[in-house]
């Protein structure tokens, strides 16, 4: 299944939207520009709330989330390095649930979703020259796609967020 997510321009929430090929929005995300820690929810087409997704507004380093799905089942995602000398690659370790987030930064960004046992659920890679962190979504396994979404909205902010003109 091909999916793009994308920020909205200049929107004052955070906007995120996961749409098809043909631009029918699968998925949204608005985070509350005054909350502390900063909370995003996740809501399906329907509008009804998936996922809320909290993190503090200043963790430069580990950049964690904790995430709270609507059936209750709760995980945390931390970024790590694969070596600290170099932040070219990092990946993302997803406590309390058996997923993996590899991030790879280069002339576009790319992260890939996977098992514990390596297999890649999603692949992404951004789109060159488009506005707003666009990326391409190739979802290969279809199951658990709410935490997918999810795990695929926070990589896409860390890598936003990590991006040199964001450094502090």
């Amino acid at each position: 299944m091909k999916l793009r997510i994308r920020a909205k321009l200049l929107s004052v929430h955070s906007e995120v939207e996961v749409s098809t090929t043909d631009k029918e929005v699968v998925y949204c995300a608005d985070t509350d520009p005054l909350s502390s820690p900063r909370l995003t929810r996740l809501k399906d087409a329907e509008y009804r709330e998936l996922a809320t997704i909290t993190t503090a507004r200043l963790d430069a380093k580990d950049r964690a989330h904790h995430i709270v799905m609507a059936d209750g089942h709760t995980f945390d995602i931390k970024r790590k390095f694969r070596t600290p000398a170099s932040t070219v690659e990092s990946y993302l370790t997803v406590e309390g649930a058996d997923w993996q987030v590899v991030m790879t930064r280069g002339w576009t960004n790319r992260f890939e979703v996977r098992d514990t046992d390596g297999r890649v659920y999603v692949e992404a890679r951004q789109v060159p020259m488009e506005r707003n962190d666009t990326y391409e979504l190739n979802v290969k396994i279809l199951e658990h796609m709410d935490e997918l979404m999810v795990m695929c909205i926070v990589a896409r902010s860390i890598m936003a967020a990590d991006a040199p003109a964001n450094a502090m």
